[in-house]
């Protein structure tokens, strides 16, 4: 299933890698890219209030200039837009301290992907978001995920 993608990171050269990589490897409908949290948050508020569909998926690196991503799961659960339970998180990161994946596990992140390996581990957890969405919302009709909408 084809989803939504908000992709966080200051990386423009690595963003750009995984903006084509992405895009091509048929696992996304609509990307995002913002080059920190602040944007991503704002972004997220704008949609809410547009009513324009959020993403299903916000992949983040932990280190990040203005808001890292701990300031960023603290500001994304404190935001108040309706679906944001069904938003999975994914940390993508260049750090390799031990300590910070046990602070995501902490804060109740499940995915967490050392950089440089984002399709093969995104794809992954795509494919088991839509086997938890069809467990979790039997009746949603699914060909609704699969339009290209205002993103």
């Amino acid at each position: 299933m084809r989803k939504k993608i908000l992709l966080i990171d200051n990386d423009q050269q690595l963003n750009r890698i995984n903006e084509k990589v992405l895009l091509r490897s048929g696992i996304v409908s609509q990307l995002h890219i913002t080059s920190n949290c602040r944007e991503a948050i704002d972004y997220l508020r704008s949609r809410e209030e547009k009513g324009y569909p959020l993403p299903d998926v916000i992949v983040f690196e932990i280190n990040l200039p203005f808001m890292n991503g701990f300031e960023f799961i603290e500001a994304f659960n404190s935001l108040q837009i309706t679906g944001k339970s069904r938003i999975a998180l994914v940390v993508f990161t260049s750090s390799s301290n031990p300590r910070d994946r046990q602070r995501m596990l902490a804060k109740g992140i499940r995915h967490y992907i050392n950089k440089p390996y984002l399709l093969t581990n995104l794809r992954d957890i795509v494919n088991r978001l839509s086997v938890d969405e069809i467990e979790m919302y039997p009746n949603v009709n699914t060909a609704t995920y699969r339009s290209v909408s205002n993103m």
